[in-house]
């Protein structure tokens, strides 16, 4: 008896696993084809199957909220919700479709809540029509104030200011990590109370300063580069090499100077100069301060910092390669990449770590070493190549070639989507010959960053690569997402981050990855196109 009860289970449940099957095949093909009525009703029988899968429940709740079946769809993003799938577009809708029913506290509480989940609202999502009807809530104005035509220049800067405290405090992943309360209120009252007194350009420094003290890379004020509060750029590309700063590249005005090394600016010595910008700038590690080095050149933010005697026309003293000082004086002018027109060349080809700064990813063949450099410099996808297809291709053509090192080049790579690293990965862990020190070298650096930290600790984690380079630009745990913020009046965008990656364990509390091996940037090597990292591992190849 016991027996054919147990059979009579069996056989019902892969019976039912069979139909399952079938229907969800036929509810997402419904789904797909947008035939909202009929997904719904597909969808709503998968979830009474199974209540804990999030999918179904998800694309129940949009099914029926394509029909402005409003009230049903909040319930089921409800559902979604609660088994964590997610997350944030859930939170989006039940918010947005609160709105859309007239419930406006309810609304507003989930807005919140939207606004300080990674992935869900944005503060430029407030303007959308669905949330038309809370504009009228003092609660709302306060989140997103209404912006008036005869505003005085001091109720546009106070607006911004506590739009500014506003956003911070609804957003930011954990605001008060490295500025204490007392610190941030302080500030905030102290650029308010001197708003008649300031310059434009004095706030915006002030709040490039408060925001630095925050203290991760994510959140950041946008330089402003245009409109009526824009600062100035001295036309002057600078790099920090070992040796000192460098100018890159410079305006044609001034080219007997490039490749010179920058010494003084209004006779402060540029390690001072460096020093005091760090207050501006918003970084994760010291490497952040190196790779932002050329932000010193913001002519405005220069003279607040006490650095220079005028806003917009400096001295600036240089030593040339055969030991001549030159002292220019200079005028900063609105910014555009084309002014740096005079550019350090060598008679040389370019190293293929800077060949190709545009290509978001690209691959070689090192016949020689009979390896693969690929070198990614943005973790997206091209508009004409995805990203995955590319690694598809990549490792093709190393399984098809017998090759049997790889040079994975990410120096300069500051972001993109972490997402995408997966690919890369699991093709990288498939690769038995390639997987296994001495032939796998992963080039690290001061702009790794962001997506390419999160790859980075992957690596070191999952792969058996040997790093080279310099520290990477952030920790293997890190306070990370751009999630900008537009002021109303002034126009400035700040980046308030809400979201912590974490992709180590808790207590990994390193300000970065090191490398194994540490080759820092030298000007001798970029002036004669020469990559001394690359080099050292082509030899180690040859060693082995």
């Amino acid at each position: 008896m016991k027996k054919t009860l147990l059979l009579a289970i069996l056989i019902s449940t892969r019976l039912l696993s069979a139909q399952t099957i079938e229907q969800i095949e036929k509810a997402n093909h419904l789904y797909e084809e947008k035939k909202w009525e009929e997904a719904s009703e597909a969808f709503n029988k998968l979830a009474e199957i199974n209540p804990t899968k999030g999918d179904y429940l998800y694309k129940l709740a949009t099914s029926l909220r394509k029909q402005n079946k409003y009230e049903a769809s909040l319930e089921a993003y409800k559902e979604s919700l609660g088994v964590g799938y997610k997350k944030g577009r859930c939170i989006y809708f039940i918010a947005s479709n609160n709105a859309r029913l007239g419930n406006k506290q309810e609304a507003l509480k989930w807005i919140k809540k939207g606004l300080k989940t990674p992935k869900s609202i944005y503060y430029s999502d407030l303007k959308k029509e669905q949330f038309e009807a809370l504009r009228d809530m003092d609660d709302f104005r306060a989140l997103y104030p209404v912006v008036k035509d005869e505003a005085t220049r001091s109720e546009g800067w106070n607006t911004d200011i506590d739009l500014y405290k506003t956003a911070f405090e609804t957003i930011h992943f954990d605001l008060y990590r490295k500025i204490s309360k007392a610190d941030w209120e302080q500030n905030i009252a102290d650029i308010k109370k001197n708003v008649e007194v300031l310059t434009d350009d004095e706030i915006v420094t002030k709040i490039m300063q408060l925001t630095a003290k925050v203290g991760d890379g994510h959140t950041f004020v946008r330089p402003p580069l245009q409109g009526s509060n824009k600062l100035h750029f001295y036309p002057i590309q600078l790099y920090q090499f070992k040796e000192g700063v460098y100018v890159t590249a410079i305006n044609e005005k001034y080219k007997e100077v490039v490749g010179g090394e920058l010494t003084h600016i209004d006779n402060t010595p540029v390690s001072t100069v460096l020093d005091k910008f760090k207050s501006a700038l918003s970084v994760d590690n010291e490497m952040g301060y190196k790779e932002n080095a050329y932000l010193i050149m913001l002519s405005e933010v220069l003279h607040n910092l006490k650095v220079t005697k005028q806003k917009t026309q400096v001295s600036f003293r240089f030593k040339k390669e055969n030991g001549e000082e030159v002292t220019l004086n200079i005028e900063a002018l609105d910014f555009n990449p084309a002014l740096w027109n005079s550019v350090l060349s060598s008679d040389k080809e370019l190293p293929l770590y800077r060949s190709n700064p545009a290509k978001y990813f690209w691959f070689k063949h090192i016949n020689d070493a009979n390896a693969i450099y690929l070198q990614l410099n943005i973790n997206f996808s091209m508009p004409d190549k995805d990203i995955e297809e590319f690694y598809d291709e990549v490792f093709a053509y190393i399984e098809t070639n017998n090759i049997e090192r790889l040079i994975l080049d990410i120096r300069n790579c500051p972001g993109g989507n972490s997402f995408n690293n997966k690919p890369l990965l699991e093709h990288i862990l498939k690769s038995k010959h390639l997987n296994k020190k001495g032939n796998f070298y992963t080039v690290i650096g001061r702009k790794t960053f962001s997506a390419a930290m999160n790859l980075t600790t992957d690596l070191e984690q999952r792969t058996n690569t040997t790093f080279i380079g310099e520290p990477t630009g952030s920790s293997p745990n890190f306070v990370g997402e751009t999630n900008f913020v537009e002021l109303p009046y002034s126009k400035i965008n700040v980046s308030i981050s809400n979201a912590y990656w974490q992709r180590s364990v808790s207590w990994d509390k390193r300000h970065w990855i090191a490398p194994d091996i540490y080759i820092e940037p030298s000007f001798e090597a970029y002036k004669n196109n020469e990559d001394p990292v690359l080099d050292f591992i082509l030899e180690r190849f040859k060693k082995n």
